[in-house]
């Protein structure tokens, strides 16, 4: 998901940003989709792979952004 050195420490307090909100929005999502039946979910259960994706694309671009003011 984010960049880690060969020991799994991340390069950088960036990373380290990014993987938290990341996780805590996954997180947050999949305890919604377990409330209800709901298209992005896999048979696993779990969230699809690009709805994954699709929440890291928003950090990246909230990060970025903020970046920027």
């Amino acid at each position: 998901m984010t960049h880690r050195k060969p020991d799994g420490t991340f390069i950088d307090e960036k990373s380290v940003e990014i993987y938290k909100e990341v996780s805590s929005r996954i997180d947050e999502a999949e305890t919604l989709l377990q409330l209800g039946d709901n298209i992005e979910s896999s048979a696993s259960g779990g969230l699809l792979v690009a709805v994954k994706n699709k929440i890291y694309a928003q950090v990246i671009l909230y990060i970025s952004s903020s970046e920027c003011l």
